[in-house]
């Protein structure tokens, strides 16, 4: 009986190897990530926040294999925008549930540091503008 393949395990040289295609290729704990939007790259333990914004082709992964990475790998925050819903997922590291957000949005990584509100309805007229 043969044995089942396995994925590969990626890494993060092997996502810069691939062809500059528009596409954005994340790799998490060794699974490749590909999103339609501008590169940029990051080291997640150094990340205090993460934020995804839902597509068609991108929810099922971020709300559920994305989440579950960020949250193993202890990222303080990750939120998931949810522009046709005009709300915010916002998951910490122990979260089972998420804290679903659709007036205002309060983040203050640092007691030290001014805390970044956002008046969610304003925030979603705009971009639906």
């Amino acid at each position: 009986m043969a044995m089942p393949a396995q994925s590969p395990e990626w890494t993060a040289a092997d996502a810069i190897a691939l062809p500059t295609d528009g596409n954005r290729y994340e790799v998490l704990d060794g699974e490749l990530f590909v999103t339609p939007a501008p590169s940029w790259s990051h080291q997640m333990a150094l990340e205090v926040l993460a934020v995804e914004v839902l597509s068609p082709s991108t929810a099922r992964a971020d709300r559920h294999r994305k989440r579950l990475i960020y949250q193993r790998h202890g990222v303080p925050e990750y939120w998931i925008v949810d522009v046709d819903a005009q709300c915010i997922e916002r998951w910490r590291p122990d979260d089972a549930r998420p804290e679903v957000l659709a007036e205002q949005l309060m983040w203050q990584p640092r007691a030290e540091v001014a805390p970044l509100m956002l008046e969610l309805p304003v925030l979603f007229a705009e971009i639906h503008r």
